[in-house]
């Protein structure tokens, strides 16, 4: 492909929204984000589950480097920053993407996800000096750092 680039993963079908992730990376001009059999005829036909596996080794290796955390994704969720320009299904979707992002729902129950929210919560409610020190020692849940 000529001055592209193919990239895996879902597309919102909202370029503007996609490039602002630096976990999808970066927008170059000409990117093309591809799918099923259009992808595997781009890749030269090589074995898609050796691309699947490199496109992972890629994409985690950006996130430690970027030091990109349920914690970042938090903090975007929370943040009121709107794009310019961006509808609100555009907003939507962007506060859904980081959700999952930060909750990481998919297999939690929802005293899990309960836990984690209202961590968020206590935290926030405590002097700065006091939420750096409840952090440093990583309690598992809301009730074990009222306990330090």
């Amino acid at each position: 492909m000529r001055g592209g680039r193919v990239t895996r993963g879902g597309q919102t079908g909202n370029k503007k929204t996609e490039s602002t992730h630096i976990e999808r990376g970066h927008r170059v001009e000409g990117e093309v984000a591809m799918e099923g059999e259009a992808l595997k005829g781009a890749s030269g036909g090589e074995d898609e589950e050796d691309d699947v596996h490199e496109y992972e080794k890629v994409k985690t290796a950006i996130l430690k480097k970027y030091d990109i955390n349920p914690e970042t994704y938090r903090q975007r969720f929370r943040s009121l920053y709107v794009e310019p320009e961006e509808s609100p299904k555009e907003l939507y979707v962007r506060l859904k993407e980081l959700y999952v992002k930060w909750i990481q729902p998919q297999g939690k129950t929802l005293h899990e996800i309960s836990e984690i929210l209202i961590m968020e919560q206590f935290l926030r409610m405590l002097s700065p000096e006091l939420q750096v020190w409840v952090k440093e020692h990583g309690p598992k849940s809301a009730a074990e750092a009222a306990t330090l």
